[in-house]
């Protein structure tokens, strides 16, 4: 019983930090939380260069550096320059969009009352209006989503000095840290009790290695969503290729969602309109998503995460909740850490330690 209760101050203690963390702590620490992941992608790279050309490690772990930054920047303008054409020109639209969808309701409406030897008078005047007021709600909310984002475009600049402050400052802890991770470790774990140091070497491999995992598996599973659904839509010939796209891979940080969520309802309305050829190939695009999804997700994330969906979907929700839109981020990574935690013995009713250890 008493072990019970341990494990659960611990984990009470351990949300309440990482609540207190998520609200007030990032911003004054953003830029050391970027660099951690952003050391993590450049040190395959950064030991590639020592092994291979026989480099120093400040010049391995400045040039490995440089290659990610350059193809990064290359990346975001080429995206950014595509995707302010598209908002635009899809926000222009959009009177157009609504009046078709208004049309093309009232034509199914119409129809369903031919069917049934009546008029739409066979609706009740509070549906009736029930259904043109959602599809004004609808409207109105894609002009001002588009419009803020527009917006966002356009202020852009005014943030640039802090955007380019932060990166400067997550580069050059990244670069510290690929460059003398050894030593940092070594100096951290000796402030540390000599009983401690290896709960305190398995803890920080855990969790450390859990979050960074999760984030890494999450964001090779969004890009490769991103880039198939725009580059699939491109070919298909829709517009806005890269806008959907964008939207189906934030989607799929979204357990039971995903693409499905854009493309299955598009080809009904387009089946439904009597567009079967491009109704067929969403529904083959869709299909090829979850087959890749399927065959590639359990080799980028494999055992190293090993929590359950339902799990992922709960703390998604009660993030949300609690923060916000970045909750579909924050959520899941607390779950990542906390099966961490509890696999390296800090809830011991949870699950111990694998008793793993240097060497």
């Amino acid at each position: 019983m008493r072990q019970f209760f341990v494990s659960l101050l611990s984990l009470t203690v351990f949300l309440l930090l990482f609540v207190w963390f998520v609200l007030y702590a990032i911003p004054y620490v953003l830029p050391f939380l970027i660099a951690v992941p952003l050391a993590a992608l450049i040190r395959p790279i950064a030991k590639f260069l020592r092994d291979r050309f026989r480099l120093p490690r400040s010049w391995a772990a400045g040039g490995s550096l440089i290659i990610v930054l350059g193809v990064a920047a290359c990346g975001v303008i080429l995206v950014v320059a595509r995707l302010v054409g598209e908002a635009a020109s899809l926000y222009s639209s959009i009177p157009m969009y609504y009046r078709l969808l208004v049309d093309q309701t009232v034509h199914w409406l119409d129809s369903f009352g031919t069917f049934a030897n009546t008029s739409l008078e066979f609706l009740p005047p509070s549906l009736a209006e029930s259904l043109y007021s959602q599809l004004s709600d609808l409207y109105g909310n894609l002009r001002n989503m588009l419009s803020t984002t527009l917006e966002w475009v356009v202020a852009l600049p005014s943030v640039v000095g802090n955007i380019m402050l932060t990166l400067a400052v997550a580069c050059l802890t990244a670069f510290f840290l690929v460059r003398d991770q050894e030593m940092l470790s070594s100096f951290a774990l000796s402030l540390l009790p000599d009983q401690w140091e290896d709960a305190a070497w398995h803890l920080q491999r855990e969790v450390l290695g859990g979050a960074i995992g999760f984030l890494k598996a999450q964001l090779i599973i969004v890009l490769i969503t991103t880039v198939l659904t725009s580059l699939g839509l491109w070919i298909m010939g829709a517009d806005y290729a890269l806008i959907l796209g964008i939207c189906a891979g934030v989607l799929d940080l979204v357990p039971f969602l995903g693409p499905t969520a854009i493309l299955a309802p598009w080809a009904c309305f387009m089946l439904m309109q009597g567009n079967l050829a491009f109704g067929i190939q969403l529904l083959a695009l869709l299909g090829v998503l979850t087959l890749v999804r399927q065959i590639v997700e359990p080799k980028i994330v494999g055992d190293r995460l090993g929590v359950h969906p339902l799990a992922i979907l709960l703390s998604m929700y009660i993030a949300v909740r609690v923060f916000g839109v970045v909750g579909f981020v924050v959520g899941p990574l607390g779950a990542v850490m906390v099966k961490a935690l509890a696999e390296a013995g800090a809830f011991p009713v949870l699950g111990g330690p694998n008793h793993s250890h240097r060497g």
